[in-house]
């Protein structure tokens, strides 16, 4: 996308893309919009424009983006979208790029509309330039232009060697269940399986994204297919199973009256394809659930109100509720496509009140996912009850991050308060502890004889929620204490929260404490990374490390409690513990 070659044109100056048939027509904001109108152009944001494809299917939605609905002679135009979780209105001119023979450069809509490149227009104008609106995932498309949670469905194989293969039958019915409920869909064509030529040759793109226009089973059961559309219009369409001019609909008229009854011109980009076939070519979809009967309430927020605190919200359900939680981080203009270390998480916690401020939780029914340095959200069912929403910034060895404000938006069944709270940020400590424990796996510890399998000390490692690994140990000895050495053999593409020394840890757990010995994050989320480490304990009543009687060290490298994110590793007296 060289801006050189870019001319800034007014609607009369600019040649339409379907030449012949728009001369009569003038330019208008909207002629009745439908998704295959969409056109991406020379810009690589299809996961925007395929958002707003899909958007069309639901012209309600769509009205409320452009509230400037009318052509406007002064081409002065107001459009509202939803960044990083908070609504925005954007005022753009007319003045719209095209190439050097006048026709709209970027994005553009059949039959004369407007509608398409003004709004790319107003995103590109919110994050500083068309350049900065190159590459993205659709869920972030979706919820720019509905301000909607959204969902991302995993077709199968990650890069974690720990997933379980995805149950195609509950894969099915969960996306049957997205179309009955109308919700928005868009789905990513890439597989790092497969050669790019074999995409090709099947007539799809490599890391391009697809609308999802419907989901349909045969009335025997017998058939499972998918209707997609790619936004850049005919060029490439899928020539498989089921494609415009397979045979298989001449074997199947009822299938055939049902979903080829709609007259399409072969230019739309609209095909059928088998849902065997869409699991192998398609890595995720992406599921908009819009609600139109919910509730929404939004808040902005910074993760650290102030010095030792962080901010928390007061959340009172009175009935049952069911909800759906998003966590976006506030990111700067001109910064949306820069790699990011952080990482967010947002979880719905019970906590009871000790003494002074000392929290506890005790159970935490909701969390998200966490790895996304953008945003993460996550749903589920609360009771009646009172209940504490935390938002998490993790931050790997407290490195700077561009901006610590967020934006929070809790939809809901039924009508909610969120009340905020400042909290000690200790209670990042007790929640992963307290993740740990409720979702770590028990570490075997191998070699060992009966004795030393009861003596006193328990070490949970926790995958699951966290991208990378959380170790936990714990030493439930009344009297001794518990030295640990953990050393990392191997890591690629991760980072550790303690600044280490040549890959060591070296620690002094006393007796009846838990301590979190080390975190370790993906660096590069679109790369699978890898951590090789073992760890050594013995019990003792020296109350140092070994080798440091002068400075009578109990933790190597030390842990700094005034850094946050070198807290988390303070150790923590164990209560409740039932001792035998």
């Amino acid at each position: 996308s060289s801006n050189h070659h870019i001319h800034w044109l007014r609607p009369d100056q600019i040649n339409p893309p379907d030449w012949n048939e728009n001369l009569k027509k003038q330019w208008t904001v909207f002629r009745n919009p439908k998704p295959n109108d969409v056109l991406q152009g020379a810009l690589g944001d299809c996961w925007f424009i395929t958002a707003l494809s899909v958007l069309a299917e639901e012209p309600e939605y769509l009205m409320k983006v452009l509230i400037t609905k009318e052509y406007n002679h002064q081409g002065i135009y107001y459009v509202r979208l939803c960044k990083d979780g908070e609504w925005t209105q954007i005022v753009v001119d007319d003045r719209l790029p095209c190439t050097l023979n006048k026709r709209l450069a970027y994005s553009q809509a059949r039959r004369k509309q407007l509608w398409v490149p003004l709004i790319e227009k107003a995103l590109a104008k919110l994050n500083g330039s068309y350049e900065s609106i190159i590459a993205g995932r659709c869920c972030e498309g979706l919820s720019t232009v509905t301000g909607s949670p959204c969902d991302t469905l995993i077709l199968g194989r990650t890069n974690n060697p720990d997933d379980k293969n995805v149950d195609l039958d509950k894969l099915w019915m969960k996306l049957l269940r997205a179309h009955s409920q109308r919700f928005l869909m868009c789905a990513m064509c890439s597989n790092n399986l497969i050669a790019k030529q074999e995409f090709k040759n099947c007539g799809l793109l490599n890391i391009h994204a697809y609308s999802l226009q419907d989901v349909k089973q045969s009335n025997d059961g017998k058939y499972r297919l998918i209707k997609l559309r790619n936004p850049w219009g005919g060029k490439y369409t899928w020539i498989g199973d089921w494609s415009d001019d397979c045979l298989l609909w001449n074997e199947n008229p009822d299938l055939h009256r049902e979903l080829l009854k709609e007259k399409r011109s072969k230019s739309d980009g609209v095909f059928w394809m088998p849902f065997e076939s869409f699991v192998k070519y398609f890595e995720c979809v992406d599921i908009c659930k819009i609600r139109p009967d919910w509730y929404e309430v939004r808040d902005s927020g910074n993760f650290y109100p102030e010095q030792g605190m962080m901010q928390a919200y007061y959340l009172h359900i009175k009935t049952a509720t069911e909800l759906d939680i998003t966590l976006h981080r506030k990111i700067s203009k001109n910064l949306r496509i820069q790699q990011s270390d952080a990482s967010l998480c947002v979880a719905i916690v019970n906590m009871e009140e000790k003494a002074h401020q000392n929290y506890r939780i005790c159970r935490i029914p909701i969390i998200s996912q966490l790895g996304q340095p953008k945003f993460v959200s996550t749903d589920g069912n609360l009771q009646p009850g009172n209940y504490i929403i935390l938002p998490f910034l993790f931050n790997p060895v407290n490195k700077h991050v561009d901006s610590t404000e967020f934006n929070i938006a809790v939809h809901s069944s039924h009508p909610i308060g969120l009340e905020r709270r400042k909290i000690s940020l200790r209670i990042q400590r007790e929640f992963l502890i307290k993740l740990c424990i409720i979702y770590g796996e028990p570490v075997v510890k191998e070699n060992r004889t009966e004795n030393e399998l009861n003596d006193g000390v328990k070490i949970y490692e926790l995958k699951k929620y966290w991208d990378g690994l959380i170790l936990l140990v714990e030493n439930r000895n009344l009297n001794q204490n518990l030295h640990f050495h953990f050393r990392c053999t191997l890591s690629q593409n991760a980072c550790m929260s303690r600044k280490d020394s040549h890959h060591q840890l070296f620690d002094v757990i006393p007796s009846m404490h838990r301590q979190i010995i080390v975190t370790v994050s993906r660096k590069n989320s679109s790369h699978s990374f890898t951590i090789g480490h073992d760890f050594q304990y013995n019990l003792s009543s020296q109350n140092f490390i070994k080798n440091s009687h002068v400075n009578k060290q109990t933790h190597s490298p030390t842990i700094d409690e005034s850094i946050f994110s070198e807290d988390i590793h303070l150790p923590q007296p164990i209560f409740n513990v039932k001792i035998r």
